[in-house]
């Protein structure tokens, strides 16, 4: 079999044994998964017995990030049996790493990432054998079929890393049930895990490539920071010597303003002194500086009719009456006395 292909997915933790230090894995079942391939049960109790002697681990120095390349893992137990029911695989590991079953112990640990090899790929829909495509997700059939997959028909298992898998909701499930169960998650969460996975384990370099592509992101967003707090800080430095200049001219529009002000009061009480319906220049001072220039116009404009009016009055003194020739009282007599038919009035001499 010269052709192969491998393949990644992951597992769930299923039961710890603290007695024997050893960890189940619900490894998987005949179902397809979300990634759109299967294995058939001949192929699965075949590969069975292929997990047993291989290592679990993870990267050098307890790295569970990505799915690392051989050279760069190290070693935490070795699986030492298997159990094939029913539909699905379980493969149990003994943990020799302290460091590793306390990890697992605490809940760091809750899924495995394993790497199985196929020799036989076949198309579930039309049976074509697509062991040698490299995508075989690119097939006529899975392209346009929902229902459609890569059924495996021969493959063994490679090799089994713990992996940190925040991407998948099922992992947060398996964590909960771990945490509310002691050190047992149930069989159904653990298939609900490996059938529903749609992603698979990303490796060492597919990793250093998200992060590039991150970190551009990150500068580009950065640079648009940058640029944004410069523009701000210009925006700013405007805005402040805007209102510097506007408290500037509204001083100086105050100080004009104040001055026409004053110089209308003092008009004002000019006019009414004049008019003579001023009373004492302090406090006519106070009470028209505290009218509008409206007021004080009409003030002034009354003033000025006041004193046009009192300037056309004749103010010479008069008497109530005049005086005459002679006197008046005698002339009266006399009057008076010859309307009675009494003679004039002789002089006493």
């Amino acid at each position: 079999m010269s052709q192969q292909t491998e393949l990644r997915f992951l597992a769930g933790l299923h039961i710890l044994n603290e007695t024997e230090h050893t960890a189940t894995f619900y490894l998987m079942n005949t179902s397809p998964n979300r990634n759109r391939w299967a294995v058939t049960d001949q192929a699965l109790t075949e590969a069975a017995p292929t997990l047993k002697g291989k290592p679990i681990g993870m990267g050098k120095g307890y790295k569970i990030d990505a799915h690392y390349p051989a050279g760069e893992t190290m070693n935490s137990g070795i699986f030492s049996s298997y159990e094939k029911t029913a539909n699905y695989a379980l493969g149990t590991a003994k943990i020799d790493d302290a460091k590793t079953w306390l990890m697992l112990k605490k809940g760091e640990l809750k899924a495995v990432s394993v790497v199985i090899r196929t020799y036989r790929d076949l198309c579930s829909k039309c049976g074509v054998n697509l062991t040698s495509e490299r995508y075989y997700d690119n097939h006529k059939c899975l392209a346009e079929s929902d229902s459609a997959y890569l059924r495996i028909e021969s493959f063994n298992f490679e090799r089994v890393d713990f992996v940190d898998v925040p991407a998948y909701p099922q992992a947060g499930v398996l964590d909960l049930s771990a945490k509310n169960s002691g050190s047992t998650v149930s069989l159904q969460l653990c298939a609900n895990f490996y059938e529903n996975q749609n992603k698979k384990p990303k490796s060492v370099q597919e990793t250093v490539l998200l992060t590039e592509n991150e970190n551009r992101k990150i500068a580009d967003l950065e640079a648009a920071n940058t640029k944004l707090s410069k523009d701000l800080e210009a925006a700013v430095a405007k805005a402040t010597a805007n209102e510097t200049q506007v408290t500037a001219l509204k001083a100086s529009l105050d100080k004009i303003q104040k001055a026409s002000h004053e110089a209308l009061v003092n008009e004002v009480y000019e006019a009414r002194a004049k008019a003579g319906i001023a009373g004492k220049i302090e406090d006519e001072k106070t009470v028209l500086t505290a009218q509008t220039n409206e007021t004080l116009a009409l003030l002034k404009s009354d003033a000025a009719k006041v004193a046009a009016a009192n300037s056309t009055v004749d103010n010479t003194p008069k008497t109530k009456y005049a005086k005459q020739s002679g006197d008046p009282l005698e002339g009266a007599i006399k009057e008076m006395r010859a309307k009675l038919g009494f003679a004039p009035r002789k002089e006493a001499n």
